[in-house]
C-alpha cells in the first residue's frame, strides 16, 4: 500500500528542508499512522487527523525544549537549601 498523493504533498510542505531528528521522526510516525489508517477510516477524517498532527508539530518544532521558563533542578535545590 502507498500513501495517497494528497498526504505526500501535505507532508512535503510541512517538513520541507527540515532534516532535524525530531522532524524526521515525526514525519516517519505520521507516514506510518497514515498508512495504517488509510482505507480504514474516511479520507476526510484522515485528512483532519493529519492536519491536527501537523499543527501540533508546528507549535512545538520551533521551541527550545531545554528552556521552558522553569528553574533548573540545580536552581530549585539552591533555592531550597542555599548551602547545597
Amino acid at each position: 500500500m502507498e500513501l495517497n498523493t494528497a498526504v505526500i504533498a501535505k507532508l512535503d510542505i510541512a517538513f520541507q528542508g527540515d532534516a532535524r531528528e525530531y522532524a524526521i521522526g515525526y514525519r516517519d510516525a505520521l507516514e506510518s499512522l497514515t498508512l495504517a489508517l488509510q482505507g480504514v477510516i474516511p479520507e476526510g477524517l484522515l485528512a483532519d487527523a493529519l492536519e491536527t498532527a501537523l499543527d501540533a508539530y508546528a507549535n512545538n518544532a520551533d521551541h527550545d525544549f531545554e528552556d521552558d521558563g522553569q528553574p533548573s533542578e540545580a536552581q530549585e535545590w539552591h533555592d531550597f537549601d542555599p548551602d547545597c
